[in-house]
């Protein structure tokens, strides 16, 4: 994350790591099920749903966050 902001700052683009609760909560939340997730250090099948299951949901959430704020969605 630094190194792109560093970039932007070069290419004038405004960009700052101002992020609201909705994303600092699925930052934590995506942290700590990960951690949980890979513990053991054995992977099975059911691991890799529950980790793309929560990508999914978090994509969801800021995708949601971004149409009711007005923002524009960069895909």
């Amino acid at each position: 994350v630094p190194l792109i902001i560093i970039v932007a700052w070069i290419g004038g683009i405004p960009m700052d790591l101002d992020l609201n609760i909705l994303e600092i909560g699925s930052l934590g939340l995506s942290i700590l099920i990960t951690a949980f997730t890979l513990q053991d250090g054995t992977s099975h099948y059911m691991k890799g749903l529950i980790l793309m299951l929560c990508y999914i949901i978090i994509a969801e959430f800021l995708f949601f966050l971004c149409q009711i704020s007005g923002q524009e969605v960069l895909i």
